[in-house]
């Protein structure tokens, strides 16, 4: 009978488990507990940096290249869209979806050459690195709606203390920064 099939049996045919299953529920709450904590990463790791970015610039490579400030700290904001979708991507592929990341790769990649041979010219580096940010957000707008459709999974409500965190972060390093306090050595 199709109701006596193991798991695995249903697993090899490439049936999906209905929507409110053990096995769907447990999905939905590992996907937000690791997304939760790739944003917890995520989060002071962008901002952090970006409130540095001078700082880091000519730490690591010498004032000549204070320039690229602006570039870093527009891909800075890529951590954000990059440390989950490794996450997504396995999730999708548990769903048994990787034509989904095949699209997600498209998406992508056509974005942003389409988006460098615009912007590039007008606004070089900078330009670049908008084409990268928002090549990344379309292509990752449709990772999650995907993601969603398979399992309805949030993560917001579980950031409630890292976004807490990652502001008082953000004030203290800002304002040590802007008394001139070493907070990376130079």
């Amino acid at each position: 009978s199709p109701n006596m099939r193991t798991a695995h049996e249903r697993a090899l045919s490439g049936e999906t488990p209905p929507p409110t299953t053990p096995s769907r529920l447990a999905m939905r709450a590992a996907l937000e507990r690791a997304l939760t904590v790739v944003f917890l990463m995520a989060l002071p790791l962008a901002v952090g940096g970006i409130i540095l970015a001078p700082t880091l610039i000519t730490f690591l490579f010498g004032s000549n290249f204070l320039p690229a400030t602006g570039a870093f700290s527009i891909l800075l904001l890529t951590l954000l869209i990059d440390f989950p979708v490794v996450i997504l991507s396995n999730a999708l592929f548990a769903y048994n979806r990787p034509r989904a990341l095949t699209a997600y790769a498209a998406i992508g990649g056509g974005a942003n050459i389409v988006l460098d041979l615009l912007l590039i010219p007008a606004l070089g580096i900078t330009g670049s690195a908008w084409a990268t940010l928002i090549a990344q957000i379309a292509s990752n707008i449709y990772l999650w709606s995907v993601l969603k459709k398979e399992s309805d999974f949030s993560v917001v409500h579980h950031l409630k203390r890292g976004f807490a965190a990652t502001l008082c972060m953000g004030v203290i390093t800002y304002g040590l920064s802007a008394l001139h306090v070493h907070v990376i050595g130079t």
